[in-house]
């Protein structure tokens, strides 16, 4: 979970998402992003056919594909760990 840090050092400190080395600005409206980046095990499936095939392109939809790995992720270590997560 190298992408996470902690708020402070106190046992219940909020975690905070950290990497955006590859942020960058939404196109215009109707345009479709074409440069694929990513960290593959967060990867979503628009983004690897846009990998392989270069005929389509994807949007900001696959930030929560991305995100819900995330939290899946957060979910089985907290539980694997025994510990209780909150969300607010």
């Amino acid at each position: 979970m190298q992408n996470f840090i902690f708020v402070s050092e106190a046992p219940d400190a909020e975690m905070k998402i950290v990497d955006f080395g590859f942020a960058r600005l939404k196109p215009s409206e109707n345009q479709l992003m074409q440069t694929p980046c990513y960290t593959l095990a967060y990867a979503p499936p628009e983004i690897l056919k846009q990998t392989y095939n270069h005929d389509t392109g994807y949007d900001e939809s696959c930030d929560l594909w991305s995100l819900g790995v995330i939290l899946v992720r957060l979910v089985v270590y907290a539980s694997s760990v025994g510990q209780t997560l909150s969300v607010l």
